[in-house]
């Protein structure tokens, strides 16, 4: 029985506990915070940048892939029930593409703002 009189046992760690916790101390203030915010803004607006380049290089393939399909079938107009499903889906495709750039661009626009 002498085990159950242990410290544990008796709440006594409970009463010692805020004893032990060490001091809190203030966050340390990062003087290369700004630096940091600064150079993270730079590689955002690089990276949006290269996306958009991207994206636009995919727009004009398309738009070469959606021509050579309208040949092929030799229907260009939209509202032809013959029009190629091909074409349609990639005009679909390159409409969503072209909604993307606009709003990377006006993601690009509002980031000097911020910073």
């Amino acid at each position: 029985m002498a085990r159950l009189a242990s410290p544990l046992l008796l709440g006594e760690c409970a009463v010692r506990a805020p004893q032990n916790k060490p001091a809190q101390r203030l966050p340390m203030v990062n003087p290369s915070l700004n630096e940091t915010l600064r150079g993270t803004a730079a590689t955002n607006w690089l990276q949006i940048a290269t996306l958009i380049e991207t994206l636009l290089r995919s727009v004009e393939l398309l738009t070469v892939e959606i021509e050579y399909e309208e040949v092929r079938v030799g229907v260009r107009d939209l509202s032809d029930p013959t029009y190629s499903v091909l074409a349609r889906r990639l005009r679909a495709r390159k409409d969503n593409i072209r909604a993307t750039i606009v709003s990377l661009e006006m993601l690009d626009q509002e980031a000097p703002k911020a910073a």
